[in-house]
């Protein structure tokens, strides 16, 4: 290994335990400043560079894609509270690491299959093609690629590098807001906007796998190891209705109120559910 890896990867290794709680709370409240300030700032630049019917599209496009995210089934919580009891070095922590990997490659692959199922029932029955195109470029940013790399944020956050995490959420918010007023701006098409976010998904996710490679020996991907799932989600289950109710809360509203009215109602309610997403 590069001696500057090597020297990054003591210093990650070495952190106290009141020092890293420290480190995590305020990255994590800069974090959230930072992405608070930049939704205050994009929302009514994309209302008034795409329109309300372009943006009531693009709330729609993600609340859609929330309802396929719940095959997550709660994995996430799951992975971070088994893996954070067990000691770095074991072989039972190097079993877990692997479960969840395989896990998540298993429901990744799967959750393209819905996907592109969503997709042809929407163009297929209701001759959307617009829509479909959004729903397959969100899709794969909130559900294929999260779900592949996602073992890699839980690893870290078992750990307690919160802060690293933190790091590279703002890193890439601070990114997609950049690159959003610029093309925006000079190409007002949706289709940008979604490219743009899907580009700042895979710089976030490659970070995330980036920063484990560095900081972890990563056990070899074995799609049908499945040894301790019933234990894994036997805790999940609960994780999975606590998702059920964060849906019902934050997305479900879009697609009644595009169901009952029209997108431009959808982009004038996700005004204020988008800031009180964040509160």
């Amino acid at each position: 290994m590069n001696p500057f890896f090597k020297r990054v990867k003591s210093l990650l290794l070495e952190e106290e335990l009141s020092s890293r709680i420290f480190i995590n709370s305020v990255s994590n409240y800069l974090r959230y400043l930072v992405l608070i300030g930049c939704q205050l700032w994009m929302i009514p630049f994309l209302i008034q560079e795409l329109g309300n019917e372009e943006f009531g599209l693009w709330i729609l496009v993600w609340s859609q894609i929330g309802l396929l995210a719940l095959m997550e089934f709660g994995l996430n919580t799951s992975q971070i509270k088994f893996i954070a009891k067990t000691p770095v070095a074991s072989e039972s922590r190097r079993n877990l690491v692997q479960l969840f990997m395989s896990m998540y490659r298993v429901l990744s692959l799967f959750s393209f299959v819905l996907l592109m199922s969503f997709i042809y029932y929407k163009s297929g029955f209701e001759s959307l093609p617009k829509e479909s195109f959004l729903i397959l470029i969100v899709g794969v940013r909130a559900l294929v690629i999260p779900l592949y790399f996602t073992c890699y944020r839980g690893l870290l956050f078992a750990d307690q590098h919160i802060w690293i995490c933190c790091g590279i959420q703002t890193v890439s918010t601070l990114f997609y807001t950049g690159t959003v007023a610029l093309v925006i701006s000079l190409n007002q098409s949706i289709y940008h906007l979604a490219v743009l976010n899907l580009v700042a998904a895979i710089l976030e996710y490659f970070l995330y796998y980036f920063v484990c490679k560095l900081i972890y020996q990563l056990p070899k991907l074995n799609l049908f190891h499945f040894s301790g799932i019933q234990k894994v989600l036997t805790f999940s289950v609960y994780a999975f209705l606590i998702n059920v109710a964060g849906f019902v809360l934050f997305k479900l509203d879009p697609i009644l109120i595009d169901f009952y009215g029209s997108l431009k109602d959808v982009s004038i309610y996700a005004i204020a559910l988008k800031i009180t997403e964040n509160l």
